[in-house]
């Protein structure tokens, strides 16, 4: 009885894992997946490196604020406003 309430479980375990890591966020991994294919050629990810996928699709996590500003153009406010 043991056993079979432990073969239970995992499965329970192994359905909701994979509920929650696929069927929950099928659709929207389904756009994305489109959506990111559509400018990137299949093909050219298999030479990258997880790494550089995450910085084409997040960006440099470190932002050089000074090279911000030097390009910052302000469009109906100015660098000292408040709101800036």
């Amino acid at each position: 009885m043991f056993s079979s309430c432990l073969g239970l479980c995992a499965e329970y375990v192994q359905l909701y894992v994979d509920y929650l890591l696929n069927s929950s966020i099928y659709k929207q991994f389904e756009a994305f997946y489109h959506g990111f294919h559509s400018v990137c050629a299949s093909n050219a990810l298999i030479m990258l490196r997880p790494e550089e996928v995450e910085m084409l699709v997040c960006g440099n996590p470190e932002l050089d604020m000074e090279a911000l500003k030097k390009v910052t153009v302000y469009d109906g406010y100015s660098k000292n406003d408040n709101t800036i």
